[in-house]
């Protein structure tokens, strides 16, 4: 078969794990023009994958003035530009991979996924973590009936202080209002991977959070407003920016394509990532719990910490025969036990270096399938993924209006 052709809008970090799932699977896909407003960014990936002058743009708004250039488009914008450059491309005709989450309302994710069905086009939401071999197999267990009914179902995101720190203090989701709440900036894997577990409606979701630590209350003594101004309390904060942004960190990637620590430093004097974190314009919780009650009797909670030193995932199901609990992350560890035979099976999964834990070529390799068979499940779909999304603004609705929601009377007002 001839390679599915593409175009990426937006050469960022995800975008570029993408196009190297081209560049070691030819046969598979062929990006054949991209779009990023950085011309750094856009050169090397254009480079890489032999794009012509002539299809290398400096916005997605150049690219959807063409005629449709390809089988599907990536779209792997900031938040805030999702939605716009996903209804022009269906538009045109275009299958659509959309980086999560699907957009910055729960009405836009709506229009989005209406205009997929009357264009009859394929829109495949990145939720990377369906595709992995631990939740995979958590998925299987349950199926398996060897936990009996599921009852409890509970998940911990450990963002990790110093990931909280570059992306959602200093970073591109610091503020809800230029991209999303944290339930759908950080946490919609979580809540898509709950939905799948639960296999089951939701009732009500209720949650609590708050900014409790990175903001202006908290700044040391005399602190200035960006760490390289004399910060005097620059050998006790393990946010200090020069200590945290080295060469062979991957969040100084995000920062800059040029990691050399003469470049670093240059760029923490202006760029963002330079801020004090107790002196940022972050508007995000930094810590979050959601709960939901589903229609079988079953309840689940999510909490979300940006205090905790790994980035990594845990999850607990509690079942009437028996007891998961599993860890994914630096270590993949899943433990089943049995309440009869007080049998304990251990899974011991292998760490995948590709990105999270295999998922994204999982993704990549199902997107390719979906592209070419018909009939092949698209597990992603956003009419699946878009029940996720709206879980999280209503989780969101609940938190700041110290409410606990209906969840079908919640979606039937969107």
């Amino acid at each position: 078969m001839k390679p599915i052709t593409a175009v990426l809008l937006g050469a960022g970090n995800r975008g570029t794990v993408y196009g190297n799932y081209s560049l070691d699977h030819p046969e598979d896909i062929k990006f054949v023009a991209v779009a990023d407003p950085d011309s750094e960014r856009r050169k090397i990936f254009a480079d890489a994958h032999n794009i012509p002058e002539d299809m290398r743009f400096n916005s997605w708004k150049e690219v959807l003035q063409r005629e449709r250039l390809a089988d599907c488009m990536f779209i792997c914008t900031q938040d805030n530009d999702h939605y716009n450059p996903a209804m022009l491309s269906l538009d045109k005709g275009y299958n659509l991979m959309l980086e999560k989450p699907i957009a910055c309302t729960a009405e836009e994710c709506r229009k989005i996924y209406e205009k997929s069905i009357e264009k009859n086009l394929k829109v495949c939401i990145c939720h990377v973590l369906r595709h992995t071999e631990f939740y995979s197999r958590v998925k299987k267990i349950i199926e398996s009936g060897v936990l009996g009914q599921s009852l409890n179902i509970i998940m911990r995101e450990n963002v990790g202080h110093l990931h909280m720190s570059h992306s959602y203090v200093r970073g591109n989701w610091r503020r809800e209002e230029d991209s999303n709440p944290m339930l759908l900036a950080k946490c919609c894997h979580d809540l898509d991977l709950l939905l799948w577990f639960a296999d089951d409606e939701c009732e009500c979701v209720s949650s609590f959070g708050e900014q409790t630590f990175f903001n202006e209350n908290n700044a040391p003594k005399g602190a200035p407003k960006r760490c390289l101004d004399g910060c005097p309390a620059a050998n006790e904060c393990p946010y200090y920016a020069p200590r945290v942004y080295t060469p062979d960190n991957w969040m100084s990637g995000i920062m800059t394509t040029d990691t050399s620590k003469e470049n670093i430093m240059k760029c923490l004097k202006t760029s963002p990532y330079g801020r004090c974190v107790f002196h940022c314009d972050n508007t995000v919780v930094d810590h979050q719990s959601v709960s939901v009650s589903f229609e079988n009797g079953m309840q689940a909670t999510l909490i979300m910490s940006g205090f905790t030193p790994e980035t990594d995932r845990e999850i607990y199901i509690l079942g009437t025969k028996g007891e998961l609990r599993g860890i994914f992350g630096n270590k993949q560890k899943i433990t089943v036990k049995e309440f009869l035979t007080g049998n304990e099976t251990v899974y011991n999964i292998p760490i995948d270096e590709a990105g999270h834990g295999g998922g994204d070529i999982g993704l990549m390799r199902d997107f390719v399938r979906i592209m070419r068979e018909p009939d092949f499940e698209n597990t992603s779909d956003i009419s699946v993924s878009i029940k996720s999304h709206l879980l999280g603004y209503a989780g969101e609705y609940a938190r700041k209006t110290n409410s606990v929601v209906d969840f079908k009377k919640f979606c039937k007002g969107i």
